[in-house]
């Protein structure tokens, strides 16, 4: 698979928070509470996109309840993984320049996960879900093959993007993370470099970033569950 083409192109986060927070509470109109959104059914639009993004079913709707497929149950932990390295990310810039440490490499989580057909997990009554600080995965994308090139132009191309949106994917992830990430400076002066903030974030992104491509592969292909054209997902892929 070439640099750029794996899913996270055009799967964007919201989505896989959608689905943590369906399978960590059981219910859709629960997660549609906890994530903010006015109807349960922008959580079963994210759900199906996500399925049709990834080739393969997630979660199975019932009447009474919902169930995850074993590439959901292989899914749910490798996202929370994800998330928690971007958390990591924000604790680390946000103690820049006072604390320095280097990049450790994401670890694939050790829970196994369980059988197909199960009732999701919910969680005790009253028992908070966390609440992850994730970064545009997208957004990330964009920084890293920025920071390959240090060409807007030739990051634009390269993604498929005009130069104004790679600028502007750049600005809103410095806006997100309250940092300066590139040091944009004219052909004459050197052109653009990354700050030393953004030399750490170039670390960690590169391994989430090959995170996220693993787990889309794995999902996608060791345990594929082809989602239907039509059905109970509603899902056009």
């Amino acid at each position: 698979m070439k640099t750029g083409t794996f899913p996270c192109k055009r799967i964007d986060n919201r989505q896989l928070l959608i689905f943590h927070a369906v399978a960590r509470t059981g219910d859709f109109a629960q997660a549609a509470r906890w994530l903010g959104l006015r109807h349960k059914s922008a959580v079963s639009r994210g759900i199906s996109r996500l399925e049709c993004d990834l080739g393969v079913r997630l979660v199975t709707r019932h009447h009474d309840r919902n169930t995850l497929t074993e590439a959901g149950r292989m899914l749910l932990p490798c996202a929370e993984g994800i998330f928690r390295a971007m958390d990591d990310i924000r604790q680390r810039l946000a103690a820049w320049p006072n604390e320095v440490r280097a990049s450790e490499r994401l670890a694939r989580q050790a829970r196994q996960p369980g059988k197909p057909g199960e009732p999701l997990p919910k969680l005790p009554p009253g028992a908070p879900l966390r609440r992850f600080e994730v970064i545009n995965s997208q957004q990330l994308l964009a920084f890293r093959t920025l920071a390959q090139s240090l060409s807007f132009t030739e990051t634009g191309r390269e993604l498929n993007l005009t130069q104004s949106a790679v600028t502007h994917e750049m600005n809103a992830l410095e806006r997100d993370l309250g940092i300066r990430l590139v040091s944009r400076l004219s052909l004459r002066r050197g052109g653009n470099t990354l700050t030393p903030a953004g030399e750490q974030l170039l670390r960690h992104a590169k391994v989430i970033l090959r995170e996220m491509e693993l787990v889309w592969q794995d999902v996608a292909t060791d345990v594929a569950v082809p989602v239907p054209a039509d059905g109970d997902a509603k899902a056009e892929c």
